[in-house]
Order: structure tokens, then sequence, then C-alpha cells
């Protein structure tokens, strides 16, 4: 199952997006979601050099590879502007799935 690169930059800003309402409406907040999102918008495709092939991210080997780790680690903080935020493999299987709804075959 492959994902083009452009459409999963955009599920992973879809993704900020979401995330992000669901916390408190307060100006760091916003602040910190505007970040993220110009953050992945500027630099995704230098992580997709990395992670793809011929324009596409195989979900499916992104999925086995990092959800295994991420399982291990159990949670990450993600510092950013007056506070933390954590990540799990449970968010990042949410992630996926959204990838996966967006997938090419």
């Amino acid at each position: 199952m492959k994902i083009r690169n452009d459409l999963a930059r955009d599920v992973v800003t879809d993704y900020i997006t979401e995330t992000f309402s669901k916390f408190e409406f307060s100006p760091t907040n916003v602040m910190n979601a505007l970040v993220a999102k110009m953050y992945i918008y500027n630099n995704f495709n230098t992580v997709t050099q990395v992670i793809s092939k011929d324009g596409y991210i195989d979900i499916s080997a992104l999925e086995n590879f990092a959800i295994n780790d991420l399982e291990r680690l159990g949670r990450f903080e993600i510092p950013a502007i007056g506070t933390r935020y954590a990540f799990t493999a449970d968010d990042a299987k949410q992630l996926i799935n959204k990838m996966k709804e967006k997938a090419d075959a």
C-alpha cells in the first residue's frame, strides 16, 4: 500500500490540525500548531527523500518499522513553545491509518 508524498504531507498536516483541536484553545497551542504545520510544509520533502521511492511512501513498510520502535519507546515528548506534547505508538497508528485511507493501492 503506497501514498504519494504530497498526499502524505497533507495527511500529516490534517492530523496536526485534528490533534491540536483537542487541546485547550490558547495562544500557545495555536502558535505551536502553526509552527508544526509550517515545519511539515517546509521540510516534509527532506524527510520523504529518505523514506520514499519514486514519489511514494510504502505505508506497510513504514508501519512495520515505525510501530515496533514506537511501542518499545512507549511515548516520547515533543518540545514546543512553552510546553511539551506526548506522542505514542497509538498516535502513530492513527496517523498511518489516515494515510491508508488516502493510499493509491
